[in-house]
């Protein structure tokens, strides 16, 4: 996606410009100040059906946006704002299935036009800047019916450029936004605490669909999400998809034949998805509140003191044996999130396996819950990998969600009463000095 391809010239290609990169200069600034409005003009003239072309796009904060569009001439216009390394067997197939439905996708990496590596922070941190130039270009190509999509925490940039847009007065021509299972919160908060929504949720009022894997980790978070939209005027509806995980679009093909599935479906939902939309009133303008981007928080690493009471559960381990977190109490309790598609997860095991060994059964046990994964998929990787603690399995996930868990691995030392004494929501050494230290003082008491 990054680099600009030359495409082929044939007879069925009415204009070489059209369909080249945008002009090179070897003084690029005075260069393109001077060809800015040819080259705008000749941008404007449509490519050949199906062709691939790429452009450049300034935003409003001095970056440069690459603008690859792929399946020119279709009925059907998709803003794509990511930032996903394309390449990767799985995003190449998905990508590829919307052109070949007759959808004309823009794809732009705003990371990429700030020089910034890929990460949570990163893509949580974007103002929108990129995501609004991108809306404003597509809006002077034409009345195409157009929908803007984006992913994960990407929903934040996509709905801060919206919003943007906005309050500068403009009306964006869009039909509405599709979040494909979006973060729409904050900083990851200390494990056990609530998120709190991102301010440009509040400040939301343009119709939108959410595409949720029942599968996935914000599955119960979503309900305070549309609470707010509908408080704020949206037209906002969720589809919830069954049988698959978060960034089940992009998994390697065969990986999952649920999923492949599913992702196939893609271009039907955003057709269908661009006539509900469409068929909603567009705001007449933006919310008073102002949404742009937040200040960069402290970030939360290593274990955290808490003092709280857990959530009770009862769940069956893999081989259908029943275990309730009452049978636990009476020793230290390490209770453990995770899932075996999640590498910091793993990684940690082997730490937590030495780390249970170094304590006598009844002065500490190690707990694993495993989230929204089959019997059969937990017996397969426990074959690759020794997991010597019982893992529990929560089916719907319900379990997760009363223990307020938004990031994978969380986990949860309980002391001898059962109460919570500290939490940690990223993957730890478990047998470092700093760790036994505050273990074997619960164990004291």
């Amino acid at each position: 996606m990054h680099d600009h391809t030359k495409p082929e010239i044939g007879p069925a290609s009415p204009c070489r410009l059209a369909r080249a990169p945008f002009f090179r200069c070897p003084l690029p600034n005075p260069c393109r100040r001077l060809l800015a409005p040819l080259a705008a003009a000749l941008l404007l003239i449509p490519a050949a059906a199906g062709a691939t072309w790429s452009f450049e796009l300034d935003d409003t904060e001095g970056n440069t946006l690459s603008v690859e569009v792929r399946g020119s001439g279709g009925d059907l216009r998709v803003l794509w704002p990511n930032s996903l390394g394309h390449g990767q067997p799985g995003v190449e197939r998905t990508l590829s299935l919307l052109p070949a439905a007759g959808i004309e996708l823009w794809l732009a990496d705003p990371l990429e036009a700030r020089f910034l590596p890929r990460s949570n922070d990163n893509v949580r941190r974007l103002s929108g800047a990129s995501v609004a130039a991108l809306i404003a270009e597509a809006g002077r190509r034409g009345d195409m019916p157009t929908v803007l999509v984006a992913q994960g925490r990407m929903g934040l940039a996509a709905l801060r450029g919206l919003h943007r847009l906005q309050l500068a007065g403009e009306r964006p021509r869009l039909d509405g936004v599709v979040l494909l299972y979006p973060n729409l919160f904050g900083p990851t908060p200390v494990a056990g605490d609530a998120p709190a929504l991102d301010p440009v949720v509040g400040a939301t009022n343009w119709p939108l669909l959410i595409l949720q894997p029942r599968r996935g980790a914000l599955r119960w978070s979503i309900g305070p999400v549309l609470e707010q939209l509908w408080a704020n005027g949206s037209a906002a509806h969720a589809l919830l998809i069954a049988d698959v995980r978060d960034w089940f679009l992009f998994h390697e093909p065969g990986e999952d034949p649920a999923e492949d599935a599913a992702a196939a479906r893609l271009p039907s939902w955003l057709r269908n998805a661009q006539r509900l939309l469409a068929a909603a009133s567009a705001p007449a303008g933006p919310l008073s509140a102002q949404a742009m981007q937040p200040p960069a928080p402290e970030r939360i690493t290593g274990l955290q003191v808490r003092e709280q009471p857990p959530a009770a559960f009862e769940l069956l381990d893999t081989r259908g044996v029943a275990h309730a977190l009452d049978d636990y109490l009476g020793g230290v309790t390490l209770v453990n999130f995770w899932a075996s598609w999640c590498p910091p997860c793993v990684e940690e095991i082997p730490s937590m396996n030495r780390l249970g060994a170094r304590y006598a059964a009844e002065d500490f046990r190690i707990v694993s819950i495993n989230f929204q994964e089959s019997p059969q998929t937990i017996d397969a990787f426990m074959q690759r990998v020794d997991v010597h603690f019982p893992v529990l399995i929560d089916a719907d996930g319900a379990v997760s969600r009363d223990w307020r868990v938004l990031a994978f691995p969380s986990s949860f030392i309980l002391d001898r009463s059962g109460q919570v004494r500290y939490s940690v929501n990223s993957a730890i050494p478990w047998d470092e000095p700093a760790v036994l230290e505050l273990i074997d003082a619960l164990v004291a008491e």
